[in-house]
């Protein structure tokens, strides 16, 4: 199993000794995707009559399982998901679709790092970003503030 060492700032680059990479590396990369409950299509909310979701969350949840699906056939070793919620607090069903797609990738091998973007992030700095869902989770490494990211095994 690959794993994902982070350091923030550079003290990993200072502490260790670390060897390239041979061959391609295949990075799959998700951004700016704003998930969000409160999208209009076509300028209103549509509710699904099946689900009694929004159907734009639902597109979006289609939309990201097939580039899921896509990163897991061409075997990528990492994925990078920047600015995936529309605020700094996303809804159950907004945090359910997201953690879907996400353990769907690390459950095949492959780390997820996730960036908030300027929607994760509240004006207020007591607030937790819209990221707190994500963090402790194996294998998901979520970056707020800057930070050296290493890929470690084959």
């Amino acid at each position: 199993m690959e794993g994902l060492a982070v350091g923030v700032g550079n003290s990993l680059c200072e502490n260790s000794v670390r060897t390239a990479l041979q061959g391609p590396v295949k990075i799959g990369h998700l951004a700016d995707l704003h998930v969000s409950e409160t999208m209009p299509s076509g300028g209103k909310i549509v509710i699904d009559p099946q689900t009694g979701m929004n159907e734009r969350l639902l597109d979006m949840h289609r939309c990201i399982s097939f580039a899921v699906d896509r990163m897991i056939a061409e075997k990528c070793r990492v994925a990078l998901i920047t600015e995936p919620t529309e605020t700094h607090q996303p809804t159950p069903n907004e945090e359910r679709y997201l953690l879907a797609s996400i353990l769907k990738l690390t459950g095949n091998g492959i780390p997820v790092i996730v960036e908030p973007g300027n929607h994760g992030i509240s004006k207020n700095p007591k607030d937790s970003s819209g990221l707190a869902f994500l963090q402790g989770r194996p294998n998901v490494f979520v970056v707020e503030k800057p930070a050296v990211l290493y890929l470690e095994g084959n």
